[in-house]
């Protein structure tokens, strides 16, 4: 049966109309597709965007913190020690001290700079460690660990065949981990009461591994210090290092584990 040339230009029509519609709905399709591909990476660049925006507060509130915190060293330690002195020559020059007490008087003001050199030393280790221009980062926390200690009392361990791993950063990277590695360090004298803490240092193919604990009283004897500002100073600094951050649960004390990569993102070290 043969058609009819109307039927044959309806069929033509049709054809037409049917892959019109195909290639609307295919280029709809696409549009869509696109929208929501573009939208998708608007969405992450205001999440990246936000993301610095919080990285940037928490670096500002953190040097802000550290400048409360140098404030106060300067009062507490340098301030009480030289109103100390004060009050020991005042007291020296009140009356004509006898042979005996000029000598106890020497002794207790000599002991009294030497607290005050000290601090001032330290508080200025604090802000700009120079120590880090003399020494590998390696031997400056070694000096950092040595000033810390109390024959006795405290000490600090280390797996000292790795602890040169440490010296595979350049200076500003290594400034970096050395507040970090400090922080530690302070937070466990100050709030701790531990009698060790320990420092392990190992490495696997793209990362640095610092393994921290104490044998203290542990973080809910201590406040919660997962929320303290010396945790998220450690965490600003690390973010800045592309590093992690994870608490651990020991039975008794402390433990953290810090991670750093070594690698770039092209599988080159990171000098």
């Amino acid at each position: 049966m043969k058609l009819q040339p109307d039927n044959i230009a309806v069929l033509v029509v049709i054809a037409m109309l049917s892959t019109f519609s195909l290639g609307i709905s295919f280029l709809l399709i696409l549009y869509r597709s696109r929208m929501s591909l573009l939208r998708e990476k608007q969405k992450a660049e205001l999440a990246a965007v936000q993301h610095q925006e919080k990285l940037l507060q928490s670096i500002v509130e953190s040097q802000e913190e550290e400048r409360r915190r140098i404030g106060q060293d300067l009062h507490d330690d340098v301030g009480a020690a030289l109103s100390a002195l004060r009050l020991n020559i005042d007291h020296s020059l009140s009356g004509l001290p006898e042979k005996g007490q000029i000598e106890s008087i020497r002794k207790n003001s000599k002991q009294m700079i030497d607290g005050i050199i000290t601090s001032v030393r330290n508080i200025s280790h604090r802000l700009t460690p120079e120590i880090l221009n003399l020494y590998s980062l390696s031997e400056a926390v070694m000096q950092a660990a040595l000033g810390l200690e109390t024959p006795g009392v405290f000490s600090i361990r280390f797996n000292e065949e790795n602890l040169d791993l440490l010296n595979v950063f350049d200076l500003n990277r290594s400034v970096s981990i050395y507040r970090v590695i400090n922080e530690l360090f302070n937070n466990t004298v100050k709030h701790a009461k531990a009698n060790y803490a320990m420092l392990e240092i190992t490495r696997n193919t793209s990362e640095l591994v610092i393994t921290y604990s104490d044998d203290g009283v542990g973080i809910q004897a201590q406040g919660n210090l997962k929320k303290g500002i010396g945790l998220k100073n450690i965490e600003n600094r690390l973010a800045l290092l592309g590093g992690s951050i994870s608490l651990q649960n020991p039975v008794k004390g402390y433990s953290i584990v810090i991670r750093i990569p070594v690698l770039s993102t092209d599988g080159r070290e990171q000098y």
